[in-house]
């Protein structure tokens, strides 16, 4: 009993569907998305970090750059609003966690606190329906 119940099991997993996952890119270089709706398309050189975010609408609402230098898991830089309604600028810390995940930890926070990585590959139907 306890045999057949066990290979019942392992058939009904076995028989979900599987889907495809994100490969998480080799650095921090690219697209990133926030919580804030925009997207920021970072670039690294050595330990400096860039980006330029632009809102959804392509950047009318608000564009903003960042400069930054990364040690270790923690990105410190300055960020500015360039153009929009918005005129804002400060200094914060993020917290990197590989190269598919940042959040913010301190300093002068613009509209986004999380960033990931769009995932290009992901296959939204089932592999083996």
């Amino acid at each position: 009993m306890r045999k057949s119940m066990t290979a019942f099991v392992l058939m009904s997993v076995l028989s979900l569907p599987a889907y495809a996952q994100c490969v998480a890119p080799p650095t921090l270089d690219g697209r990133w998305v926030a919580n804030d709706n925009g997207a920021y398309d970072v670039r690294v050189v050595g330990n400096n970090i860039f980006w330029l975010g632009e809102s959804k609408d392509g950047g009318r609402s608000w564009t903003q750059v960042f400069r930054g230098t990364r040690q270790g898991d923690t990105i410190t830089g300055m960020w500015s609003d360039v153009r929009g309604a918005s005129h804002n600028a400060g200094q914060m810390t993020l917290r990197v966690s590989g190269t598919a995940f940042m959040e913010f930890v301190s300093g002068v926070r613009g509209a986004g606190s999380r960033w990931g990585r769009p995932c290009g590959d992901v296959v939204l139907h089932p592999v083996n329906p």
